[in-house]
Parts: structure tokens; sequence; C-alpha cells
């Protein structure tokens, strides 16, 4: 789950987003009456926090390590020593995913696309302790387009992009979530 490979982000946070995608389209709740074919719902969330806990009595180590990697949480068969991941580790990288997201570079456009339209702010906290905050209606007016924008044509990248922005600044404004003027 947290292994790297072939250079995108580890299965975790493909996890994370399918579920957290899934819950705007869809709600907390599922009618399995409904299969594949329920509608989209158009959930938006005003904040966003997602608050990583320690679990009491701590599983680290002094071997462990605070951010997850390629032999994470096994034993290491080279060293036999085992690494666990720490909640502040966790929230790192799955902090760095969704700032990932939020770039909207070429791999990344078709899934961080939901989170300008749907999501108000976001705040990162450890242990009830706020470690970050991001509001998406201000990070929308600055984002600028890096010319690689989704899997679009090159030469239409630039005005997918625009309408893009355009329109989820539209939906942003109809969802009562924060926003800033565009220029």
């Amino acid at each position: 789950m947290l292994r790297y490979g072939d250079g995108s982000p580890p299965y975790i946070t493909w996890v994370f987003y399918r579920i957290f995608e899934r819950f705007l389209q869809r709600g907390p709740v599922i009618d399995p009456r409904d299969g594949e074919k329920q509608q989209d719902r158009e959930i938006s969330i005003s904040v966003l926090e997602l608050n990583f806990q320690s679990a009491g009595d701590s599983v680290d180590t002094p071997e462990s390590h605070g951010t997850p990697h390629e032999d994470t949480p096994h034993e290491n068969k080279k060293t036999g020593i085992k690494k666990t991941v720490t909640p502040d580790g966790l929230l790192n990288l799955l902090e760095g995913f969704i700032y990932s997201l939020m770039g909207m570079g070429y791999h990344m456009a078709r899934y961080g696309d939901i989170l300008y339209e749907r999501v108000g702010k976001i705040r990162f906290l450890l242990d009830g302790k706020l470690r970050s905050e991001e509001s998406l209606g201000e990070r929308l007016k600055k984002l600028q387009f890096n010319d690689s924008f989704g899997d679009h044509r090159r030469e239409y990248r630039e005005d997918v992009w625009r309408d893009w922005k355009r329109k989820a600044h539209a939906e942003r404004i109809q969802r009562g979530l924060d926003v800033e003027p565009l220029a």
C-alpha cells in the first residue's frame, strides 16, 4: 500500500482519493439498488479537516521513520529493522499527494479538478493541532497555466485550462464556497 513503483504516488494515496471522490459524488450512504448507475449528487465541503491521530501508546521505535518509503511498514530484509508509519509520516504523504493534485499538472488535472470545484478549504491536523491550511478559492485565483494541463492536445490545453478555471470559479460561487475574483 505504501510502496512506490512506476513513478506514480503510493497506492494508498489513490485509495484515499477514490474514497474522497466517491463521497463528493455520492455522499456517505450508498443505495445498493442503484448499483453503479447512481447519479452525481454534487456534494461540496466548506472545510475538509484531515486529522492524523496518534494511537495513544505509540508504536514508534527509535528505528521508525516519519515518512513512509519503499519497504515500509515491512521489515527491511537487509537490515532486519522493522519500520512503522507514524501519523506524521502519513500526514506528510497525503498532504504531498493533495498538493500534487492541486498543482493541476498533466497527470493530476483530471483528478485535482474536483478539489477546486467542491472544497472550500483543506486543513491538515496532527493530533488535533493545525499543521497547515489551504483555501482553494485563493489558490484557484493564483493558479497559472503550466503548459501541461491534462491529456489534451498541446494546442488546445491553454483554452481548455482557461475554460475549466472559469467553470470551477462559477461552480464555487454556485455552491457557496469561498472565491476570489479572477483576473
